[in-house]
């Protein structure tokens, strides 16, 4: 069968002032469709260029741009997201086959600790693909697999299959040092228009809640403009270090771009490599909720405090070693646990294999549980 691309090339995520929900999601899939830092883990280190020792020479600004985006595009990438589907619900009664639709994203090649190379974008680029394609900038194909990725952070690892040793790597800079109105350049394939570049300044760092309504979220702000399917692009310095991942626009209107574009800090996707590369520290517990005095009073918990468990996955460490639904967990390793977001602090913060105690209250009783943590291959979290 034909492959056949679903309704438009890929979405920028669009958070909207009137609507002030998420109208599209950033650089990924075809249109319509919805797309902790772990304290303890290894980071990958700093690249510093200090002055003399191989610092590009340039005679203007607009040298400089030219001479980053020299060292940084080849390193990026068209990732092409297939998932098979019905665009027509009804064909799916009528017992036709299912089509294959396509979205395009854009991404960038980088080397781990381990020596291997990998693909950083956006989890809403890849999230329910059935096959990941990636487009070299010399025009060669790789297959890709998902690595893992975290969901709220939009930060996603694929994991090349049989990568060519000629493969170029990019290098992640510091975005802890970028100030305001620094220079920076996004690159990336928006409507498909592949290995675009747009130049901008730095608008804003830090903690900003995106749209009247919307998420606050550590974000890199620019006016290079981020449109369709740049979603997961570097965001790079005149030095040609990456120090952001392009990941959202907001748009009154959604009509498109701006000046309003977010990159999500390099320096939080590198906390989070050891986590999105290795598929652990994984212990199965798919949800909690915050713990309440009326819910309590409801599923007679025996206690307020602390947070719920509201799924487990089977087989997991967590099921394994005894946790079970509705136990309340007070405390991780002796830290107290009030969220999702408390419990995935205190998980993050541990290797693959390493013991967690879990300090839980179950009806009139209060348990301490150990968990091994573990691993599963292409976890979103």
């Amino acid at each position: 069968m034909e492959p056949r691309r679903g309704p438009g090339i890929g979405c920028v995520l669009v958070i909207g002032v009137l609507a002030g929900v998420v109208g599209g999601l950033a650089g990924g899939y075809y249109a319509g469709r919805s797309a902790s830092t772990p304290g303890g883990a290894p980071v990958l280190p700093v690249v510093s260029r200090p002055a003399g020792a191989g610092a590009i020479e340039v005679k203007s600004e607009d040298d400089a741009v030219v001479q980053a985006v020299k060292q940084a595009d080849p390193c990026v990438v068209k990732v092409i997201a297939r998932e098979q589907g019905y665009t027509n619900p009804f064909d799916y009664f009528m017992g036709a086959p299912p089509e294959v639709m396509e979205g395009i994203g854009s991404g960038f090649v980088f080397r781990y600790e381990d020596g291997k190379q990998y693909v950083l974008t956006n989890t809403h680029v890849v999230a329910d693909a059935t096959q990941i394609l990636i487009k070299l900038l010399d025009g060669r194909e790789l297959r890709g697999e998902l690595a893992g990725a975290h969901q709220e952070r939009d930060i996603a690892v694929v994991r090349l299959v049989d990568p060519p040793a000629d493969l170029p790597t990019a290098t992640l800079g510091d975005s802890s040092k970028l100030q305001l109105g620094e220079r920076v350049i996004a690159i990336g394939h928006p409507f498909d228009f592949e290995h675009s570049v747009t130049v901008g300044y730095v608008s804003a760092m830090g903690n900003r809640q995106i749209g009247k309504d919307g998420p606050w979220r550590n974000v890199i702000q620019t006016d290079a403009a981020i449109n369709q399917g740049n979603s997961g692009g570097p965001l790079i310095n005149l030095a040609g270090d990456v120090i952001g991942i392009n990941s959202m626009i907001f748009s009154p209107t959604g009509a498109g771009n701006i000046g309003l574009g977010f990159a999500i800090p390099i320096n939080e996707a590198r906390e989070m490599l050891y986590f999105l590369v290795n598929g652990g520290p994984w212990v199965g517990i798919l949800a909690v909720m915050p713990n309440s005095e009326g819910f309590a009073a409801w599923a007679r918990l025996g206690t307020s405090e602390g947070a719920v468990i509201t799924g487990l996955s089977p087989n997991s460490p967590a099921l394994q070693a005894g946790l079970r639904q509705l136990d309340v967990i007070l405390q991780v390793d002796g830290k107290p646990v009030k969220s999702d977001e408390d419990l995935r602090a205190a998980i993050f913060a541990h290797r693959i294999g390493d013991a967690i105690r879990f300090h839980i209250q179950r009806r009139d009783r209060t348990l301490d549980v150990d968990v091994k943590a573990g691993r599963v291959s292409g976890m979103i979290v």
